[in-house]
């Protein structure tokens, strides 16, 4: 976590980054807010309204769970978790690998074979029955899972974010946490709901979670775990429009991903604003795609008109929050990933946040 530019600028150089290219990407860098989270003993030690990871909502009196629909699109996800299933089940994976152990024994002199001391893999244990149950539950509505909830006016108190983003009221973010979608087909928007809500802490109650969300096999509480706020600044990602603006040299592009994978990738945290710690790609091409109804992991429907029309207002995404993995509770995101909470500029002034995309990416 970088406390300013010069923070920035001074690991930069510990790259042999040249000062030209440094220049750009100091540039486009952002201020934001990072949430700094400990485990507590007993969550009544947080004040009602402040800014926590995990634990129970604190929502109007009154208020009820939030749930999502079912799933216009369960059958085809049903459909897909059942092939998975059966191509990778542990028959399969232990044939393939008897294949690749043959091939290689095909090729490579029996000293040297044995040499490699290569010992074969049982997938035996492998049990991918949860993750069919869970696409199976998409059939039907249930209660998504409460993730964080952030204090506005603590954030901007703190630090400098962008300016549409309110420094009033707090953010409440719930997600299907059982069967966690990805954020890149267009109806995966109905596993998440983010709530902006001004109401004054007086007239708050934290709420206990519904049966319905304990009795999920997938489910997985996350413990409250209190939040420090500290301002901070991100470089933009080598996968962002603002890094590929920047027209780093090709001589500096290698030891620019070296710093980046080595200095700032490695130090996930939980944020409000700023850029994100992006891993797999552009999130913002992904936001404009979906959307628009154009899944994001269609090549050849990424690659129509209408797609290509509505990658041109990706730059008008921007970052909400961003909540990472953590070790202190079963609060994982694929493998040790990040959790992003993505906004339109139109719908972010509009405040309508039920326009919010949430997305996941992982190592």
């Amino acid at each position: 976590m970088f406390k300013s530019v010069a923070d920035i600028a001074s690991s930069l150089k510990a790259f042999s980054v040249a000062d030209g290219e440094s220049a750009k990407l100091l540039g486009r860098a952002r201020t934001y807010v990072s949430l700094v989270a400990s485990p507590i003993r007993d969550e009544a030690g947080v004040p009602l309204g402040a800014t926590k990871i995990g634990g129970r909502p604190d929502l109007p009196i009154g208020s009820s769970w939030p749930w999502r629909q079912a799933y216009p699109d369960h059958e085809q996800r049903i459909r897909e978790a059942e092939d998975g299933a059966d191509r990778f089940g542990p028959d399969e994976l232990n044939a393939a690998a008897a294949e690749v152990m043959e091939e290689l024994r095909r090729h490579i002199d029996p000293a040297s074979f044995e040499a490699l001391g290569m010992a074969p893999v049982d997938f035996s244990a492998i049990d991918l029955s949860n993750i069919v149950e869970s696409a199976r539950r998409t059939a039907a509505p249930a209660p998504l899972g409460f993730v964080a909830q952030v204090d506005l006016a603590t954030v901007a108190r703190t630090g400098s974010i962008d300016p549409d983003i309110p420094g009033e009221g707090r953010l409440l973010l719930f997600y299907d946490v059982d069967h966690q979608p990805g954020g890149w087909l267009p109806d995966d928007h109905h596993g998440a709901r983010l709530i902006y809500d001004r109401t004054p802490a007086s007239r708050l109650a934290r709420l206990e979670p519904p049966a319905g969300l304990e009795a999920l096999v997938g489910y997985r509480a996350l413990p409250a775990l209190a939040c420090e706020h500290e301002p901070a600044v991100a470089p933009p990602s080598p996968f962002s429009p603002d890094w590929t603006a920047c027209r780093i040299r090709e001589a500096a592009d290698e030891s620019l991903r070296r710093w980046w994978s080595q200095c700032v990738a490695a130090v996930a945290d939980h944020r409000v604003g700023g850029h994100p710690i992006e891993i797999q790609g552009s999130m913002q091409t992904d936001c404009a795609l979906v959307s628009g109804g154009v899944a994001a992991n269609d090549a050849a429907a990424m690659r129509t008109p209408a797609a290509m029309h509505l990658k041109e207002n990706a730059g008008g995404w921007l970052l909400l929050l961003q909540i990472a993995s953590s070790e202190r509770g079963p609060m994982r995101w694929g493998d040790d990933g990040i959790l992003y909470v993505w906004i339109h500029r139109d719908a972010l002034r509009a405040r309508r946040f039920e326009d919010v995309r949430v997305m996941w990416q992982c190592y």
